[in-house]
């Protein structure tokens, strides 16, 4: 007789005894009896709500979440010797031919086995022989176990079917099958070390008696008949609810104290479930008074936090708790708490505690989540705005748009001195775009408030993370850590802003008190946190190579009324008054006519208040002064910004001095330098449209010089090698969304986008920068590289989840001619496989491949059929307009982390344009969406233009049938060659079919 582990029916015995002492009748739902010929479907005890499926890849039984569409079902058949089988019949139609050659279609039924096939300890249902099984009463009452019997893989046999760790399959472990260890986690080991598998007691005596596992009441299962599985799983949820509620608050002694109130509602749920019929609309009535119950026993904690409370506070406190332990009706309850909140709010508005007027300050309300935590992303939290770049986001699909990809919302992943309740908020993601969560109350005595929370910024492995996490309260705001840990010229200043001096931690979860003194001159006080993406603004030079830059975990906002300080007040007046009198008083900070005009009336006001001023003179001062500063600080901005490219221009000027338009450049810098002078700018638009003066009028310098051939153009491609990073704030970004780089035009999804958040709109929000890509150890060709940047110290790309359809370009003015595009490109085989899609280089018509031919099938876009019709064509040997550039994306090759050359020749026509650039897509060799994440991405670098040769080249000429043949007009499916001729059995080449080019491979 084997040894018999008996620890895990102890363990149930003892949670049902537990369970019992608090919900007397709470009982799970029922297995209907095994009765021949009946069909059933299968549950199991520890995930009630799971119905029964089957993979798509291999058939295996699998326990599929409640909102499955359908569920399998099996008929019930009993056999000599007490033990069952279980079998489907599978209909299907065979198409045979009869005697006088006429096809006859007849229907099969294959009648197939619940089984486990040899090999594996995976259930499925594919036997086509008899296979057995022993079914055993369970360790609960009512449910059965199942043991793999004849017919079965012989390993397998005697064992019981359980779930495997993740919860998901049907599994029978076996020793030597270390794949499956049970739902419940561990799999034991006997004193020698040796596995110990679950076995369960058998019908047939004690030599059948088989190890059990401790942790294990995965091997319960109920038989349902069909005609009862909705009403099965009603009581199994209803069951969960009432079980998850008696073992958080009645079976945990920490409640032990509330246990007569939570008993009084868990028994009006009971006596719901115990009904003579139980519908949803009673689970919703149970979840209902049960929420009820435990937002009461919340307010009565709160209270009873506080200290020194008064006589009103204490009687509502007496009655909340009286209406705690005798009332379980959902509505009586609702009143209770309310009126113990208001007696709470009203004691503490009279010691100055307003916290109460905020919602959801430490984050316990998870109703914007469907009372779940997450991990995922989620729209805006209960009873808090979101701003992301400056426009309000409020939906989980409005926060991703936005630019958020990882992890917006709340859940229990925190601790820490700074912590409040169970939950906090927070986000990650690759890269953090511009960011505020905040929340107003209205109707404040004027005075300062403080503001207390709990702030997680978290480092890692590779460093920093921290940018400009802070809390504000008005125009107030707390820096996270020290002063001397920041660029103050680049932080917001807008805000009077402190610092808290904490010190970050290597941590994801420890969450630090940071405080505000916030001054409210109007009433009104917004409150909250805000941060970015800006790793300079922090004295970093670069971003943490595993992104999250500026992430943050949020929790227990506090804010107290401290009264009316003059000091306060003068704070505010005064930090904005020096800093609106430096903007004015600095000859080289221009501001628009407008807006120096509002600035010198409200530096004046506030010029005249002091200490011994009226609270509402302050605070006017305080109004009037901080409208005009935002607009202040904008414009001054916007005029430094073109002071720098009027500087650029002429640094520019000097090195092309020699060019034959160099006067006409410089007479154009000299207009806008008089201009800036002056400041006659007047919008941000008008800027905007003399720093691309300036840009286009460099460019005609460049190309003022008569092209000769041989002639090295690279000049004439702005930023050639992305080494200018004046569009990134000057970061070095190795994760995250920055602007398009200075001198390209971005477009993706047909969208021309400039910006970060144009970017993150069209659904970029992993990496879209400059940077100096990853650092590499590869030995290639007898060579070692170190980097993959090839020119200078920085590269461009973009990795997304999903690769939208992306153009990177620019367009030059150049003679008649032919010339030559080179560039240097990564299509790196990364973690989630072979990234190839339509990676291409191209300059006007001319198109290259990054891979070889065979990587490529139905996933031809318009611009490479055109040039491969072009090619089939082409007569000129100065210019390919199709061609592969052939690498091998295969992950065993190191060279696909190197930047690559690829080449393209191209011809410009008389209208002197040429589009040079770069393109990609995620579709893959069977024309649909690639199923990789990232594939599609590249990197780009290094930049080459080069004449070929001048004079006008004369494009291919094409048969007038390809141009004559329009869509819709050729027969359905009729295939034609490119001189219009109809093909039967189209060989290799490019062909028209529905009046499209196809690609026959």
């Amino acid at each position: 007789m084997k040894k018999i582990y008996t620890n895990a029916l102890a363990i149930v015995s003892l949670c049902m005894v537990a369970l019992s002492a608090n919900a007397q009748g709470l009982t799970p739902p029922q297995s209907d009896k095994l009765v021949d010929g009946k069909t059933y479907t299968l549950f199991n005890y520890c995930t009630l709500s799971g119905y029964l499926g089957r993979t798509s890849w291999d058939g295996a039984l699998i326990n599929w979440g409640a909102n499955a569409d359908n569920y399998l079902t099996f008929t019930a058949q009993t056999n000599e010797g007490g033990s069952w089988s279980f079998y489907r019949d599978v209909e299907s139609t065979v198409e045979t031919e009869g005697e006088d050659g006429e096809t006859v279609t007849e229907t099969v039924v294959t009648r197939n086995y619940m089984n486990v096939p040899n090999g594996t300890g995976n259930l499925n249902i594919n036997a086509t022989e008899q296979t057995e099984w022993l079914v055993g009463d369970g360790l609960i009452d009512g449910y059965y176990t199942l043991v793999v019997s004849e017919g079965n893989n012989p390993e397998a046999q005697g064992y019981n079917a359980h779930l495997n760790a993740g919860g998901a399959y049907i599994v029978a472990s076996y020793v030597g099958d270390g794949w499956y260890p049970d739902f419940y986690g561990g799999v034991l080991t006997d004193e020698n070390g040796e596995r110990v598998v679950k076995y369960i007691v058998g019908p047939g005596g004690e030599e059948d008696e088989q190890y059990i596992m401790a942790d294990s009441v995965s091997c319960n299962w109920a038989f349902i008949e069909t005609t009862h599985v909705q009403a099965f799983m009603t009581q199994a949820q209803g069951y969960k609810v009432l079980k998850d509620f008696a073992d958080k608050y009645l079976a945990d002694e920490s409640y032990a104290d509330y246990a007569q109130g939570f008993q009084t509602t868990l028994d009006a749920g009971v006596a719901l479930y115990n009904g003579a019929e139980f519908f949803d609309e009673d689970i919703e009535t149970i979840n209902e008074m049960i929420s009820a119950k435990v937002a009461l026993y919340e307010a009565i904690e709160r209270a009873a936090l506080v200290e020194e409370s008064d006589a009103a506070l204490d009687a509502a406190v007496q009655n909340a708790l009286k209406a705690f332990n005798t009332i379980s009706a959902t509505d009586d309850v609702a009143n209770a708490t309310e009126t113990l909140n208001q007696a709470l709010t009203n004691f503490e508005l009279g010691m100055g505690d307003i916290t109460s007027l905020g919602q959801n300050m430490s984050f316990e309300d998870l109703s914007s989540q469907g009372g779940n935590t997450t991990t995922g992303v989620q729209g805006a939290p209960t009873g808090w705005n979101v701003y992301i770049d400056g426009k309000q986001v409020v939906t989980a699909d409005e926060v991703r748009s936005a630019g958020i990809a990882n992890w917006h919302g709340i859940n229990a992943d925190s601790n820490g001195e700074g912590k409040d309740g169970n939950y906090a908020f927070g986000i990650w993601t690759s890269g953090i775009p511009q960011y505020e969560i905040s929340q107003t109350i209205e109707g404040l005595d004027n005075g300062t408030y403080t503001i207390t929370a709990g702030l997680m910024v978290g480092a890692n492995g590779n460093g920093s993370r921290r940018t400009t996490q802070r809390i504000f309260g008005n125009l107030n705001s707390t820096y996270f850590a020290s002063e001397e840990d920041y660029d103050l010229n680049l932080l917001a200043q807008d805000e009077v802003y402190s610092f808290q001096g904490n010190v970050e931690p290597v941590t994801d979860t420890e969450i630090l008190p940071i405080s505000v003194k916030a001054y409210v001159y109007d009433g009104t006080l917004t409150f909250g946190l805000r941060t970015d993406g800006n790793v300079a603004a922090a004295l970093r030079s670069s971003s943490n190579p595993a992104g999250g830059d500026g992430w943050f975990k949020l929790d227990n906002f506090r804010i107290v009324g401290e009264g009316y300080n003059v000091d306060d007040a003068l704070e505010i007046n005064d930090f904005f008054l020096a800093n609106l009198q430096t903007l004015l008083d600095d000859y080289d900070t221009k501001l628009y006519p407008a807006v120096r005009k509002a600035a010198e009336a409200a530096l004046e006001a506030s010029q005249n208040v002091n200490a011994d001023s009226e609270k509402e003179g302050i605070n006017n001062a305080i109004l009037g002064i901080k409208d005009v500063m935002n607009d202040a600080f904008t414009s001054a901005a916007k005029y430094a910004e073109l002071r720098e490219a009027i500087d650029l221009a002429n640094e520019n000027l000097e090195i092309y001095s020699a060019k034959l338009g160099a006067d006409l450049y410089g007479d154009v810098i000299m207009d806008i330098d008089d201009a800036w002078n002056d400041a006659v700018y007047t919008s941000d638009e008008e800027i905007d449209a003399a720093i691309q003066k300036l840009a286009d009028a460099l460019q005609e310098c460049i190309e003022s010089d008569e092209v000769e051939e041989g002639m090295d153009l690279t000049e004439y491609i702005r930023n050639n090698s992305f080494e200018d990073w004046t569009t990134t704030q000057g970061n070095d970004t190795s994760g995250g969304v920055e602007n398009a780089p200075n001198g390209w035009t971005l477009v993706i999804n047909g969208v021309e986008v400039k910006t970060a958040s144009e970017i993150r709109a069209q659904g970029v929000s992993a990496w879209c920068a400059i940077n100096r890509g990853d650092g590499i150890d590869v030995e290639f060709e007898g060579e070692y590289y170190e980097h993959q940047y090839t020119d200078g110290e920085h590269l461009w790309g973009i990795w997304n989840d999903n690769i939208p359809e992306v153009e990177i370009y620019q367009e030059l003015h150049l003679p008649a001619g032919v010339y030559q595009l080179t560039a240097d490109v990564v299509v790196q085989h990364d973690w989630s496989g072979n990234c190839i899609t339509t990676q291409r280089l191209f300059g006007n018509q001319s198109v290259q491949m990054w891979a070889r031919e065979l990587d490529y099938g139905e996933n031809f876009t318009q611009d490479m059929l055109d040039a491969q019709v072009l090619e089939e064509y082409n007569t000129n040997d100065a210019v390919t307009y199709f061609s592969y550039a052939g690498y091998d994306n295969d992950a065993s090759y190191d060279y696909t982390s190197l930047a690559r050359p690829m080449a393209v020749t191209f011809r410009v026509d008389e209208d002197g344009v040429a589009k040079v650039g770069f393109r990609t897509n995620n579709v893959d060799a069977a024309g649909n969406a690639h199923p990789h994440a990232g594939a599609g991405w590249f990197k780009l670098d290094n930049f080459h233009l080069t004449c070929i040769s001048l004079g006008a080249v004369d494009a291919p000429e094409l048969p007038d049938a390809i141009q004559n043949i329009e869509k819709g007009e050729t027969a359905a499916d009729a295939i034609y060659d490119l001189a219009g001729r109809r093909v039967v059995a189209p060989a290799k080449g490019v062909y028209i079919q529905n009046g499209q080019k196809v690609l026959v491979k």
